[in-house]
């Protein structure tokens, strides 16, 4: 559950967010849930820092979009320019939109009622949940050490593009001559990919990753308690609970910040396990350490991404079916065929993890898997020939 399992690094995260001025809320220690804060000074920073991030990735692809590039420069190039436009685009919320923070409250308010209705009745950590939580820690590690493997790369390499010191005319006589301006210029934009980085990946972990994993894990929840079924009251709790989850997942879907995290992280993470690998494979010799960290790191994320998360979002359609077929099965555990019940859950819709009019299904793990490896393939095969 978010409260039990993932709470304690979403407050870490926070803490380290707070550093840099990058949220427009705090959780309230009283109530447990996040509320915006009531800082003017700090709403105006967050809204100068969105700004600066959508200029910094526009200024990226501006200098990415230069014609002398060569082909190492343009992939090593790409890999950061996707990160920081798309962290930017989920962190967006010039408006000071309330919905991604009330998607985490609903989970918390959710399993609050849980405990209420029985603190000792209450859904249990199982293998899926604990391989969220090292994939978080693992992000919180790649969130932090980026900036840092990037401003150590610039100290060796100061004019790989499409960074900002690649933009001066000058920019190898000057980085010999007077390493300071180098160094002034590197350390702004290391903060700037940290707050970028921090923002962007606090709702990409803990609303759609932990998201899912929730829904995934309230799902196992009912299956269980359908199983101790031994009454008509005991059937209709259930349907009670299911219906409740498909609330709640309605409710997630239809959050605007979703719509936008959803295709981003499906078409920008598969990208990025494409180039990443073929850095990886055919660059290794042209990237230097400890630039070339950056790439290894970067894609064993986005693969435990691709495989980990959209598994688990086919897991929400697979589950919801298994439980009303659970429901549907009274003969098994004895008890007398009931037209009511039947009614009640052939009335209940099954739910789907959506982006756009798709939804991820069984299927979707593999065939992204199938184009990300069909694709590098045809990277190296161009690249050798």
């Amino acid at each position: 559950m978010f409260s039990t399992d993932f709470l304690p690094i979403f407050k870490f995260h926070l803490k380290i967010a707070h550093i840099f001025g990058c949220i427009p809320f705090t959780l309230d220690h009283s109530t447990g849930w996040l509320r915006k804060t009531q800082s003017h000074s700090r709403l105006k920073f967050f809204k100068v820092q969105c700004l600066l991030s959508i200029l910094y990735s526009f200024t990226l692809l501006v200098n990415l979009l230069n014609g002398s590039l060569s082909l190492t420069q343009k992939a090593e190039g790409f890999v950061f320019f996707l990160i920081y436009s798309g962290m930017s685009l989920i962190r967006w919320n010039y408006k000071l939109d309330n919905s991604p923070m009330q998607v985490i409250n609903s989970f918390l308010h959710f399993e609050a009622d849980i405990r209420h209705k029985d603190p000792t009745n209450v859904p249990k950590s199982n293998l899926i949940t604990k391989a969220m939580k090292h994939f978080l820690v693992m992000g919180e590690v790649t969130v932090a050490s980026l900036p840092v493997l990037q401003f150590l790369m610039l100290t060796y390499r100061p004019c790989t593009p499409p960074f900002l010191m690649s933009m001066i005319p000058s920019c190898i006589v000057v980085s010999k001559q007077q390493r300071i301006i180098g160094v002034i210029i590197r350390s702004p934009e290391t903060w700037m990919g940290w707050h970028i980085l921090y923002f962007g990946s606090m709702w990409l972990l803990f609303e759609l990753f932990v998201g899912i994993d929730c829904i995934l894990s309230y799902l196992r929840f009912l299956e269980s308690q359908i199983q101790s079924v031994r009454n008509e009251d005991d059937a209709d709790d259930c349907i009670q609970f299911y219906r409740a989850i498909q609330v709640l997942e309605k409710y997630f879907n239809a959050c605007p910040h979703i719509k936008r995290i959803i295709p981003l992280t499906v078409f920008i993470t598969p990208t990025l396990q494409i180039i990443t690998q073929y850095v990886c494979i055919s660059l290794r010799d042209a990237v230097p350490l400890p630039g070339f960290l950056v790439f290894p790191l970067i894609a064993a994320d986005t693969i435990i991404n691709n495989v980990l998360i959209l598994t688990l979002g086919s897991g929400v359609h697979s589950g919801s079916q298994k439980a009303l077929q659970l429901l549907n099965r009274r003969k098994q555990r004895g008890l007398k065929p009931d037209r009511i019940i039947r009614r009640k859950v052939k009335s209940c819709s099954l739910l789907k993890i959506r982006f756009g009019s798709n939804f991820i299904d069984r299927g979707t793990p593999l065939v992204i898997q199938d184009f990300c490896m069909g694709q590098t393939v045809n990277l190296i095969l161009i690249n050798s020939g």
